[in-house]
């Protein structure tokens, strides 16, 4: 089937045409898969919604369009001019219905319902997000595919926000979608644990088949590799890294971060096997009241836990508190705390030889740019680039918000400031504007 230069399906951009010369005020069309969702700008001030799903489609119906059921949805009741709209819609739609196809896959838009790409490919997949970032004058797009929402750990502070499982299919058509609509963007494989899924190492095999992105990230506690073998199954390809949660180096403040007993042996065995495969590993702590008084120790242990192999870099990340995640502000510790103590890793990884990245060099799970020393941020340019709604000012909705004091500095418009549940416990007497 044809469609418009944009991309937009002919017979959508058509089906809006038709019902605007039909003068019924539709403002955007959204259809996804076999579903179409039409905005409607009644009188009176009122908007309604206009939902047709397939006729087999579960759930209450105001009437049949043709082969679709369909609903509204207002705020209020209807104007009964608007009521008379919505018997003309009803009409109008169902002689149309014939003319609209029911195989439609995929999201599309047109007039006000016309999405963003990021807004597209994340309804269109739903476990996918997108962060866009800059580093100096370059811009630069990740796309988080949390495949599974299966763990073989149970971290009390984890990031992941609740998602739903991909199937196979999921993610092969994101990765079409994203050297399609992203080329060049970075690609991370994560979870839930990714390596539990059967068809991991396909996956994983696709991402790299297409040189449309940059490089592929697998985020994982490595355990499963600590079985060499599954360590040797991937090629040692300088696109492919390993982002490896390890969060402590004592084998019981070890099962406290991760919620399991007996893991830590397996994990730095799957460290080791993975070193010795050849791929580049970066270690990741997420910092929380439990172990930011170890990372010194952590970062100084390492040479002699990895003894014979080439030295991994490490990376610091910080709580983020996601929706649905209730424990994990429970392990918030003060940043004016959490400061000192990175920076006196860092010292340490300096002495024993490890790369530390820098502090302040994650899009969205970095200390705050004015709690570190001015040598820590000159030593990253890598900064999130802010989305619409990410963060405000003293506004506890918003995932992230900052300081009304904020508005002046000179990074407010390359900071996220505090995730809302830090700000709520303790305060924003903390940030240090400039």
């Amino acid at each position: 089937m044809t469609a418009s230069p944009d991309g937009t399906p002919a017979w959508l951009t058509r089906l809006f045409e038709v019902l605007r010369g039909a003068r019924l005020p539709v403002t955007g069309i959204l259809a996804t898969d076999g579903s179409l969702d039409l905005d409607v700008a009644g009188v009176a001030g009122q908007t309604f919604k206009l939902e047709l799903r397939p006729g087999d489609a579960p759930g209450n119906f105001y009437a049949m369009a043709g082969r679709r059921k369909l609903s509204y949805r207002a705020s209020g009741e209807l104007h009964p001019t608007n009521k008379k709209l919505l018997a003309a819609l009803v009409t109008v739609l169902g002689k149309l219905d014939e003319h609209l196809p029911l195989d439609h896959r995929g999201v599309d838009g047109v007039g006000t319902a016309r999405l963003e790409p990021t807004e597209l490919l994340h309804k269109r997949f739903p476990f996918a997000w997108i962060e866009r970032s800059t580093v100096g004058d370059r811009t630069e797009t990740e796309v988080l595919a949390r495949v599974t929402p299966q763990c073989n750990q149970e971290c009390p502070f984890c990031s992941a926000p609740p998602h739903p499982t991909a199937t196979h299919e999921d993610v092969l058509g994101l990765l079409d979608a994203v050297c399609t609509t992203f080329p060049g963007a970075r690609m991370t494989l994560t979870g839930g644990e990714p390596t539990l899924r059967p068809t991991f190492f396909d996956e994983v095999r696709a991402a790299l088949q297409r040189p449309e992105i940059s490089w592929v990230q697998v985020q994982t506690n490595a355990v499963t590799f600590s079985l060499a073998k599954r360590a040797k199954e991937l090629p040692a390809d300088p696109r492919l890294h390993f982002f490896v949660s390890l969060h402590a180096t004592e084998e019981a403040l070890y099962d406290r971060c991760t919620g399991t007993t007996g893991q830590f042996p397996k994990a730095v065995q799957g460290i080791r096997n993975l070193l010795g495969a050849g791929h580049r590993v970066v270690l990741n702590a997420v910092a929380s009241s439990l172990n930011y008084k170890h990372l010194p120790d952590l970062l100084g242990s390492l040479p002699q836990l990895l003894s014979g192999l080439p030295l991994p870099s490490f990376h610091f990340s910080v709580l983020m508190c996601p929706d649905g995640r209730d424990e994990a502000p429970d392990f918030l510790v003060r940043y004016s705390e959490l400061a000192p103590a990175l920076e006196q890793a860092v010292l340490r990884a300096g002495e024993v030889g490890i790369e530390v990245e820098p502090l302040v060099s994650s899009t969205h799970a970095s200390i705050p740019l004015c709690l570190v020393g001015e040598e820590h941020r000159k030593a990253s340019t890598h900064r999130p680039r802010l989305a619409p709604g990410e963060t405000g000012y003293e506004d506890f909705s918003l995932r992230w918000t900052k300081s009304n004091a904020c508005r002046g500095c000179v990074a407010t418009e390359q900071c996220l400031g505090l995730p809302s549940p830090y700000a709520q416990r303790f305060g924003f007497g903390e940030l240090r504007p400039y």
